[in-house]
């Protein structure tokens, strides 16, 4: 199996919003560097013949169209003569096949391009118009938002970004190609995690919605006038506050659409915003300690900071998402003094999180 341990891998699919100038920028940028890698699904080698795999899972596909192509050939099925079955697993469709193809083979970025999961302009599925018979035309298109929705819950440590220019996807974040091309594909893993953590898993323990004791009473204690809270997940918190005064932030799409479900009266965003009172509850404890202090810069731009944790240098432990508990002297060797400081007792640790207030 190909090790693609590192790389930024782009996936294109057939979707209709698929153009000639989006595969000839990613041509470009294929072409620049060897640690890059290119994925077509079924007819899009015809765009990119140059492309590194062709990853197809319908054996009619196979037996009609019969693609020379250059790269390797892959798909899902046993029985496909000269076309060896991938030992990826087995994705709902092609293109949902493809980004757990570059996923097994350790992808650490995953671009995604003509995923539209969706009719086009005029009714088209495809870039390339409809297939001719005997071969369908997107027939199981209502089952593919399910089935990539089921196949990202697979996906763990990587960064899969959606730079469909139209799309039906939401389980992935979505980026501007030109940007997403250019990037460094060496984000970090904790990162990619709280990005991409579509089961919002990890935001309390397992099956404790609040296993903080009087939680909400002492935030709004330690609070003052209007709230902005950065990692909200899903809005947990936000039912302490006044909705006309606070802001969550999140990088997780997942958690921001559920959060707005839930609180619809309370604002989300993906930016920083200006506020009274800024709040990192649980979130300082998963930045590694080397990028700490450009996020306690980014703190101090605010009046009153809030940060809450279990302290202790004693509770860090690795993993996917790795945790950076810290001691609170740490956190006054960067910000000073801290004001004040209120515990709440935290059942599930049979320990106290502490809520410390600097202003």
């Amino acid at each position: 199996m190909a090790d693609w341990s590192g790389m930024t891998v782009v996936c294109m699919a057939s979707g209709p919003s698929l153009t000639h100038a989006d595969v000839e920028m990613v041509r470009q940028w294929r072409q620049a560097a060897d640690n890059r890698r290119v994925v077509v699904t079924n007819n899009t080698y015809q765009l990119a013949p140059w492309a590194d795999v062709l990853y197809a899972m319908d054996r009619k596909w196979w037996e009609v169209m019969r693609p020379q192509f250059a790269g390797e050939r892959l798909t899902a099925v046993h029985d496909v003569p000269g076309v060896p079955c991938s030992s990826s697993p087995k994705g709902g469709n092609s293109g949902s096949g493809a980004i757990l193809l570059a996923a097994h083979r350790g992808a650490a970025k995953i671009i995604m391009l003509g995923y539209d999961c969706q009719v086009g302009t005029g009714g088209a599925r495809h870039w390339h118009g409809d297939h001719k018979k005997p071969l369908g035309n997107a027939v199981s298109l209502p089952r593919f938002y399910g089935q990539f929705r089921a196949d990202a819950r697979r996906i763990t440590g990587v960064e899969v970004v959606n730079c469909s220019r139209a799309t039906a996807l939401d389980m992935y974040p979505l980026g501007i190609l030109e940007d997403e091309l250019w990037q460094s594909s060496s984000a970090p893993v904790e990162h990619c995690y709280w990005r991409s953590n579509i089961e919002l898993d990890h935001l309390t323990p397992r099956g404790k919605r609040f296993p903080e004791i009087g939680l909400f009473e002492a935030l709004r204690e330690a609070c003052s006038g209007s709230v902005f809270e950065v990692g909200c997940g899903d809005g947990r918190l936000s039912p302490a506050f006044d909705p006309a005064a606070y802001v969550g932030m999140d990088v997780n799409p997942a958690a921001l659409a559920k959060a707005r479900r839930d609180n619809p009266l309370h604002q989300y965003v993906e930016e920083w915003q200006q506020a009274d009172t800024v709040l990192a509850y649980t979130v300082l404890l998963h930045v590694p300690d080397a990028k700490l202090p450009a996020m306690i810069e980014q703190l101090k731009k605010y009046p009153r900071i809030v940060i809450g944790e279990i302290m202790g240098r004693r509770w860090r432990k690795p993993g996917i998402p790795p945790v950076f508990n810290r001691e609170r002297a740490e956190y006054e060797a960067l910000l000073g003094p801290v004001s004040h400081v209120i515990r709440v007792p935290y059942s599930h640790y049979k320990t106290d999180l502490e809520l410390c207030v600097w202003h």
